[in-house]
């Protein structure tokens, strides 16, 4: 039942946010540090991977290195890295935020990750910060006898992770600010294989208005958590995708459209209908209620007629049209278009837009900024556009917004980087 309804609220959140740990490498092989048998166990952190020791005394981690760091390097992805590479590439979930340094989510096929404690394919010279070096090269080297790699100006190569002591890393903070970014309209969080003890990332899922916590234990968090699903992270994600792909008729999943989002488009007005029912307004609420639901209703039919790429939008838009004719039912027989001033509906889809927007420049000026990411961005934000102004049109508000000149800032952006966008295909890709 918990999977059922976590993947009902995927939707109704589309695009959450993951965030990992341990718990989904264990199943590569990798051991958990902190586990039965985990490295701990063998040394002590502080006087062998901590930023004071590595100053002092460099050649003791060196001496786990080749073994530990080897190891890491030669693990391959298991089913659960493959499933949120594949849900990643088909715009099912965000960003996956993890606290593994093994490289395995890029491996299993994801292109939007932040790796908030570093990862192990790299070491940079700690003393003129420009000298970066292959860890694999690295590896070599100290199976040849070199205890300490040096850098060519004799300072020491230090392992692009982050150690006990040292200060957290970019990605922590450009993982925070997009988080931030998003939080105009309610966002979810996945916690996936992290027993959620390892601070500051551990407070990350308490700034989402709701999260789901899979894990094989208990963690931290679980008071807090809307769903806790125990069990392997790769049996209950590969369990997930089997139902998801049944919903897609049994066939493979194609790339939801940028600006496909149904669920939130329900879940605005629906969130808004049942707050309406708390109020000494609600008769002038449901008249607004009404109003959405009628554009929704338009929209959705439109999408039915105009026919969709694969079952699950149509399974998506369905669900849907039969949950806005439970709420038609409540409040009566009597729709009708009110003022375009009265739709709750394009006042937060413009709250979406501009989360958008920001989220293209805030990436955009990330240091290790990809392509990739920035094409999805800027195609998540057209395929919105396009939206609204499909359900502007429907309202026949005719007011003018920012949302011209935040999509003519975003093609000037694309073009200057040289981002294949077809701005007027990307518009109608809802």
């Amino acid at each position: 039942m918990n999977i059922d309804y976590l993947i009902e609220q995927i939707f109704l959140y589309p695009r959450p946010f993951v965030l990992t740990g341990a718990g989904i490498s264990t199943e590569s092989g990798i051991p958990d540090f902190r586990g039965s048998g985990g490295l701990w166990e063998k040394v002590d952190p502080m006087e062998t991977f901590s930023a004071w020791a590595f100053k002092d005394h460099p050649e003791r981690l060196y001496q786990h290195a080749r073994e530990v760091f080897g190891f890491i390097l030669k693990a391959q992805p298991n089913a659960g890295h493959k499933v949120l590479g594949e849900w990643q590439r088909k715009r099912i979930i965000g960003p996956i935020v993890t606290q593994n340094i093994d490289n395995l989510h890029q491996k299993g096929g994801a292109f939007f990750v932040y790796e908030v404690h570093g990862h192990v394919r790299t070491a940079t010279c700690s003393r003129c910060h420009k000298t970066t070096k292959n860890m694999e090269s690295i590896i070599r080297d100290l199976e040849k006898g070199i205890k300490v790699p040096l850098c060519s100006c004799g300072g020491v190569l230090k392992p692009d992770v982050i150690l006990f002591g040292d200060a957290m890393p970019y990605d922590y903070m450009y993982s925070v600010k997009m988080a931030d970014i998003y939080s105009a309209l309610p966002q979810m969080i996945i916690v996936v294989g992290s027993s959620l003890a390892v601070s500051p990332i551990n407070s990350l899922p308490l700034s989402f208005d709701k999260f789901s916590i899979i894990n094989n234990s208990p963690t931290m968090l679980d008071r807090q958590a809307d769903i806790i699903i125990n069990g392997l992270t790769g049996e209950v994600l590969s369990e997930m995708h089997r139902k998801i792909l049944s919903l897609n008729g049994g066939q493979e999943l194609k790339p939801l459209p940028a600006g496909f989002i149904p669920g939130r488009l329900f879940n605005i007005v629906a969130e808004f209908y049942r707050n309406s029912l708390k109020t000494a307004k609600t008769g002038e609420y449901q008249k607004i209620v009404k109003f959405d639901i009628s554009l929704l209703e338009n929209l959705f039919s439109f999408y039915i007629k105009e026919g969709r790429q694969q079952e699950l939008e149509y399974y998506l838009v369905e669900t849907y049209l039969s949950e806005i004719e439970k709420i038609k039912q409540e409040l009566g027989k009597n729709f009708r278009f009110l003022k375009p001033d009265n739709s709750y509906l394009l006042k937060y889809l413009y709250k979406l837009l501009e989360s958008l927007n920001k989220a293209v420049f805030a990436y955009a000026r990330q240091h290790n900024a990809s392509e990739k990411v920035l094409e999805e961005l800027v195609m998540q934000f057209l395929g919105t556009a396009g939206l609204y102004e499909y359900l502007k049109n429907l309202a026949k508000d005719k007011r003018k917004d920012g949302v011209s000149s935040m999509v003519d800032a975003v093609e000037k952006f694309a073009y200057a980087r040289g981002l294949a966008i077809n701005r007027e295909l990307a518009l109608k890709d809802f």
